[in-house]
């Protein structure tokens, strides 16, 4: 039954109401199989019908609130945070699943801002501001995820075989007041291989082929099996120009990407050979 989240959600709500906790596996057991919808109109029903449900949901948390804190280890603020859960389970049903499903059957996008992938972003964005200033607003947070989505202006990073810039990801869409809070870093591998998120089971290798002025092949000559390189307190000079200046880096190892790597990390993590993750 799906994810972790939807595991340890569905026992969770099964020690207060079992037909709630039903509710809930049929909603996400749902949300997994819209986008297999064979038309906009069937999609639309389903999805009116999905949002309803998590609305039932969310009514159901607020009126048993005593009953689910007394359950959870972090009482009151894991009750806040289903809540949240279940909010963005409805804005994704009902902001990205739509152009989602649209991308998957070729219907045009006019308007980049409503591509999933810039959708998807913008959200990421939203969520972070919610946990960092109304949720913790006092305390350090590490937040995890690709370089593509937590460098700070991918708009700015090209293709460099097509010269086509990115599309804004999750950085792009950040105050610029929240960034200066931020330490962002990307994380590079010169080899190896990993393995591919859209279905954690195709192993992707590393490309062989390299630019010798890439940002992998010159911290290659450090002989070193790991690197960490703080681009903050790194003056301009001669010897780091590289980081002022653009430069190719790798996207997931394989695609050739460049930037001005000041403009998008405050440090860098490059692993000399990776290894594909191992599922539990």
């Amino acid at each position: 039954m799906g994810n972790l989240f939807t595991k340890s959600t569905y026992e969770w709500i099964k020690q207060v109401d079992t037909s709630k906790a039903d509710l809930f596996k049929q909603a996400e057991e749902s949300m997994m199989k819209l986008q297999d919808q064979k038309t906009k109109e069937d999609f639309v029903q389903e999805q009116v019908k999905i949002n309803e449900t998590y609305s039932t949901l969310e009514h159901f948390v607020e009126e048993h609130r005593k009953e689910l804190a007394t359950l959870s280890p972090q009482h009151e603020q894991d009750v806040d945070i289903l809540l949240q859960s279940l909010k963005l389970r409805k804005e994704t049903l009902m902001r990205y699943e739509l152009p989602n499903w649209n991308v998957a059957h070729n219907v045009p996008i006019y308007d980049v801002e409503q591509h999933p992938m810039v959708l998807r972003d913008r959200m990421m964005a939203e969520n972070l501001e919610y946990l960092a200033e109304e949720m913790y607003p006092t305390e350090k947070m590490i937040v995890w995820g690709h370089n593509y989505h937590v460098r700070k202006n991918n708009s700015k990073v090209k293709y460099a075989d097509y010269g086509q810039n990115f599309l804004n990801n999750m950085g792009d869409y950040l105050p610029d007041s929240f960034k200066k809070q931020t330490y962002t870093v990307g994380i590079y591998a010169y080899s190896g291989a990993s393995l591919d998120s859209s279905d954690n089971k195709t192993v992707t290798p590393v490309n062989k082929e390299k630019d010798p002025t890439s940002l992998e092949s010159l911290l290659k000559y450090a002989n070193h099996s790991s690197l960490f390189v703080d681009l903050v307190h790194t003056p301009y000079n001669k010897r780091t120009s590289w980081i002022y200046t653009p430069r190719i880096a790798l996207y997931w190892g394989f695609l050739k990407e460049e930037m001005i790597l000041k403009e998008q990390y405050d440090g860098i993590i490059w692993i000399e050979r990776i290894t594909p993750a191992k599922i539990i």
